[in-house]
């Protein structure tokens, strides 16, 4: 290999929209970067190329209410390393590689081991100025963009009554629900809507959706009504992206993180949840084990069957995937990034 491109900067799990105390928020930010950092360096030393490109980096916030949630975070509450923060980061963990920064405008011409790079868009003073005061390149986006997120919002729906929309979440999701029993039975809880004036609950382990009735919730919601009666209006099959991902929502939880609330969340549709059902019947142990250390372990992680002779480390009796840096405890076989998912280990 020549040259690697790599992901190094946030993905779809935000601190920053989860109902906790400010502290925590911090605390979690500066894990999950440390994590993505730790996960970009794992897969630049297995492709080993001497050039590095560092790409799909952090997305950026130009409306007023998630303004705050750029970069780091004003409040030190976000997740999102930026390209020279990583290089700097890269330099110091591994000196022997060329790191480059890549971004609009750069142009990468690599010929039989020779890399050369160049940029069309901006002068490097620009580059500098653009990462030196980076919150003051932030606010001349912010306010160029405010025409372009006016007319985004034209294009939101007006919310219907609270019935209405009750009665249309009721009637796409509860079959969703009973066709996807290996789903539901990993959420195994009840979640909490509240949309607008409207609360709802979907009972999972009931494949229902009705009204809330102050029961006790182990996940909950909150999304502004317009971006449901949008998503009630297109039929949008993947609410984590077209709402997740957008940060215009606050979630709490009692526990851990579940992967499955999610993947029912971007799987609206009965070919989707056909999908991910089947696919979860099918990711039983097959079986395979592979050595790590001290431990003989399943070969395939639990999650998403990643090869944990390659993307597996030990530490202390914790295994870590390092595809989605997962953790699981080997001497219980128990997963501690999320609910269920238990690994077959053994010590030697």
């Amino acid at each position: 290999m020549d040259a690697y491109f790599t992901q190094f900067s946030g993905a779809i799990w935000w601190p920053m929209a989860y109902d906790l105390p400010l502290g925590e928020k911090q605390h979690f930010a500066k894990l999950k970067r440390e994590a993505q950092t730790k996960r970009a360096l794992f897969y630049i030393d297995k492709i080993d190329a001497p050039h590095v490109f560092p790409h799909a980096g952090p997305p950026a916030f130009y409306d007023d209410q998630l303004f705050s949630f750029n970069a780091k975070g004003q409040n030190d509450e976000a997740i999102f390393t930026d390209q020279v923060e990583f290089l700097n980061e890269l330099k110091a963990a591994r000196p022997d590689i060329k790191s480059h920064n890549f971004m609009p405008g750069t142009v990468v011409d690599i010929n039989n081991g020779e890399v050369k790079v160049s940029q069309t868009l901006y002068t490097e003073d620009e580059i500098t100025a653009i990462f030196d005061d980076k919150w003051g390149y932030f606010e001349m986006q912010r306010v160029e963009r405010q025409v372009d997120l006016a007319e985004d919002r034209k294009k939101w729906a007006t919310p219907a009554s609270p019935e209405a929309t009750l009665a249309e979440i009721k009637a796409w999701w509860e079959p969703l629900m009973k066709r996807a029993p290996l789903l539901c039975d990993g959420i195994g809880a009840m979640v909490k809507f509240t949309i607008g004036e409207l609360e709802i609950v979907a009972d999972f382990p009931k494949s229902e959706v009705r009204k809330y009735d102050d029961e006790a919730v182990r996940y909950w919601f909150d999304i502004p009504a317009e971006l449901v009666a949008t998503n009630l209006r297109d039929r949008e099959i993947d609410w984590s992206n077209s709402i997740f991902l957008s940060v215009r929502f606050t979630a709490g939880r009692i526990g851990k993180f579940n992967e499955y609330l999610y993947t029912f969340m971007k799987c609206l549709s009965e070919q989707r949840i056909d999908y991910v059902q089947n696919w979860y019947e099918s990711q039983s142990d097959d079986g395979q084990d592979v050595r790590l250390g001290d431990w003989l372990v399943q070969r395939r992680c639990p999650h998403l069957r990643a090869d944990l002779s390659q993307a597996g480390s030990v530490e202390d009796g914790i295994l870590t995937c390092s595809l989605h840096d997962w953790k699981f405890d080997l001497a219980t076989g128990r997963c501690l990034t999320t609910q269920g998912h238990e690994i077959r280990a053994s010590k030697i």
